[in-house]
């Protein structure tokens, strides 16, 4: 109310008078404020008309949770007052339930009453209600893993609860299982298992898998069954089955011979010795269960033992370009010619035509695969003898000494005809001799080594002044000066004895002849270091004219030789340089012999030929370093000599020529083969008679002779192939 002015209201009501009564009806709180202006000045005055209201804008809606950890149900509402919430599950309370949302983990309805306060005036709505459901799902019990044998089912189970509907799915080694869709499956298969469980609840699902489980099969699998053998006369075949089982299986097997059990043919191999057919019952036993599988059938076959009755060729040697047949006779088997692995029928002989000396070998094998072999050398002969370019100066009849130099030159000397001094070099390359240095003493038999430096140490022989002296002198010839200088002499003089090159450097010389007391059993070790002499071991025996040579492993054979006292000896010893020992041998040499030929092979040594009492020998020796053995069984040399000197050539055949029989001095040539002992003529022949010359094989394989006879003391020839 007011006297003088005018009235204005605002919210669009405009002018009022005093005393108006005005009705208005606001949707929210409002203030309406009357302005009156009285001419000079304004008066205001306001009044706020409160409106209270809740509004639930959205409401709780049904849920089911699959997540296992609750469902959360939610209300939004505003009011013009201050809200607070209460939550009720199936229209109780929940205790401290009183904010916007709650989660819900237990399965029920659940609804939210909304209290709105403004200025002391209460309002309370309710919520409409909504459904909470919980997806759960738990595996009870678990499939178990199991052995079954190889007829048996195994059933694998799982037992699960759920709030939803339960379905089922099974795998196997990782894939599913097409139509195993129940809480059970039954399986004859062996291997990894698991199940996986559905729970489904209003469109949801929870998925659960089981524990993997092992079905453990006990089976047997052939993997390689018997198969048809043969078995030689005598002896027998083995049959076997290849199988594959699970670990820790007991195994068991029953063999069985046309259809009859076979006693005590429990293995999973057998060794068959009677014809006929073959198979094996296979037992697998493991956690209770077996598994029992048969082998197929294998027929088993008798056949007679390969026999090879000859092997010859028409020609044992041939020249380059020529041809011989071979034939072989042969029985029960199959024949292969090897080099060509050429078939070959009994008694048919085939030509052949190396180009070099060739080893043959024909292998005669059964349908039981024993085999049987022969071999034969053919030789091709390609050796020819050419004379040197010029003669040496010093007549080298007998007891000559050749030594290669390191440069491949020879060094020559020494003769028991007229025991010259002189010495010459031959050279290789011009196959000529020429004069070098003389030695201060003429010798001959006479030894001599190549130092580890190049010179050339000459020790002991014999000379003739009315008697035969042995010597104690010894020489050292320089290849650098050309000339010869005397240093240490042996502490006993001596001759006919064999000297080498130890491996740290030092000779030594081994038994010979002494005039005064025959022959020797002392060593004597040379020091180049010092120009010294001095005592080594002594052999078990007396040894002039001794067989010697130096095996491929540094030791030193030492077999044979003559005593003294009209014995020829048969024994033999190895000298080790490792430890200075001398070592007699329990087998001894088939035939007492001494001056035989000797050299070493890789493994061991061949001697050839020899004398005894005036008497050449035909025998060859085979000693084998493996037995420290000389062979029972020996070859022999076409014609028995002595005299002669063994060289091997670049293709590894042994080759020697000419010696004398004892009536009789020869040229011919013969090579041995040093696998098979075979021996065959080399078709060239020296031309000159000669025996105990000097020989020495060259730098390019050749070989040089050199004297070794009366009348052909000043020649020398050169053999090459």
């Amino acid at each position: 109310m007011f006297d003088d002015g005018i009235g204005s209201m605002n919210q669009s009501i405009g002018l009022v008078t005093s005393q108006q009564s005005i009705s208005v009806s606001p949707t929210e709180t409002t203030t309406y404020v009357l302005t009156i202006d009285f001419g000079t000045h304004f008066d205001t005055t306001q009044v706020t008309i409160y409106v209270h209201h809740v509004t639930i804008n959205q409401h709780p809606t049904d849920i089911t949770d699959a997540t296992g950890f609750g469902a959360l149900v939610m209300v939004d509402a505003t009011s013009s007052g201050t809200l607070s919430y209460q939550w009720l599950k199936d229209g109780v309370e929940i205790s401290d339930a009183i904010s916007s949302g709650f989660l819900a983990t237990e399965a029920g309805e659940y609804e939210v009453h909304i209290t709105s306060v403004l200025n002391g005036h209460t309002i309370t709505v309710n919520s409409q209600v909504a459904v909470v459901a919980l997806n759960r799902l738990t595996i009870t019990s678990h499939p178990e893993g199991i052995t079954i044998g190889d007829t048996d089912t195994a059933t694998l189970a799982v037992s699960a609860t759920a709030t939803g509907n339960l379905s089922y799915r099974w795998f196997h080694n990782d894939s599913q299982i097409s139509g195993a869709g129940l809480p059970s499956h039954s399986t004859t298969l062996g291997g990894s298992y698991y199940a996986e469980v559905t729970s489904t609840l209003n469109g949801t699902t929870v998925v659960e898998r089981t524990n993997g489980v092992f079905v453990d099969k006990n089976f047997v699998d052939i993997t390689e069954h018997p198969t048809d053998q043969y078995f030689t006369t005598g002896q027998s075949v083995t049959i076997g089955v290849g199988i594959s089982v699970p670990g820790n299986t007991s195994m068991s097997y029953k063999w069985y011979l046309d259809d009859q059990e076979i006693a005590g043919a429990t293995s999973q191999t057998h060794a068959a010795s009677i014809a006929g057919t073959y198979k094996v019952e296979i037992t697998s036993t493991r956690n209770e269960t077996t598994a029992v599988l048969v082998s197929n059938s294998a027929i088993v076959t008798e056949v007679g033992a390969p026999s090879i009755t000859s092997l010859e060729f028409g020609d044992p040697s041939i020249p380059v370009n020529g041809s011989t047949t071979l034939t072989a006779v042969f029985s029960n088997g199959s024949a292969v010619l090897t080099p060509g692995n050429i078939s070959l029928t009994s008694g048919v002989g085939v030509t052949v035509s190396p180009s070099s000396t060739e080893e043959y070998r024909v292998t005669v094998t059964n349908e039981a695969g024993n085999s049987t072999y022969i071999t034969r050398v053919l030789v091709v002969t390609t050796g020819q003898m050419t004379s040197t370019a010029n003669n040496t100066t010093g007549d080298r009849r007998r007891g000559a000494t050749a030594v290669r130099l390191h440069s491949g030159k020879v060094l020559v000397f020494g003769s028991d005809y007229n025991y010259n001094t002189t010495a010459e070099l031959f050279d290789p390359t011009t196959d000529s001799f020429s004069t070098t240095g003389s030695l201060f003493q003429g010798r001959g038999f006479a030894p001599a080594v190549v130092l580890d430096d190049g010179r050339v140490l000459v020790a002991g022989g014999n000379y003739y002044n009315g008697q035969f002296i042995a010597l104690s002198s010894t020489e050292i010839y320089s290849p650098t000066t050309g000339l010869f200088t005397t240093t240490g002499s042996l502490n006993r003089a001596r001759h006919s004895f064999r000297m080498f090159l130890l491996p740290d450097g030092r000779a030594i010389a081994i038994g010979g002849h002494n005039e005064s007391i025959y022959s020797l059993n002392t060593t004597e070790i040379f020091d180049p270091a010092t120009g010294q002499w001095t005592y080594g071991p002594s052999m078990s025996a007396r040894r002039s004219h001794p067989i010697a040579v130096q095996l491929h492993n540094g030791q030193i054979l030492v077999a044979g030789g003559y005593d003294g006292n009209g014995n020829y000896l048969r024994s033999a010893e190895i000298y080790d340089p490792a430890s200075n020992t001398f070592t007699l041998l329990s087998d001894q040499m088939n035939i007492a012999r001494y001056d035989a030929a000797a050299i070493a092979t890789p493994t061991g040594a061949i001697i050839v030929g020899g004398t005894q009492f005036g008497v050449a020998q035909s025998a060859v020796e085979i000693f084998r370093t493996d037995t420290s053995s000389f062979d029972d069984t020996v070859p022999s040399i076409p014609y028995p000599t002595f005299g002669v000197n063994l060289h091997q050539r670049d293709d590894g055949m042994l080759v020697y020529f000419g010696g004398a029989t004892g009536a009789y001095v020869l040229t011919e040539g013969y090579l041995i083969n040093p696998d098979t002992f075979a021996i065959v003529p080399e078709n060239v022949d020296l031309s000159r008679y000669r025996y105990y010359y000097g020989s020495v094989t060259l730098l390019d394989g050749r070989v040089l002779f050199i004297g070794g006879n009366h009348s052909e003391g000043t020649t020398a020839e050169i053999y090459s192939y």
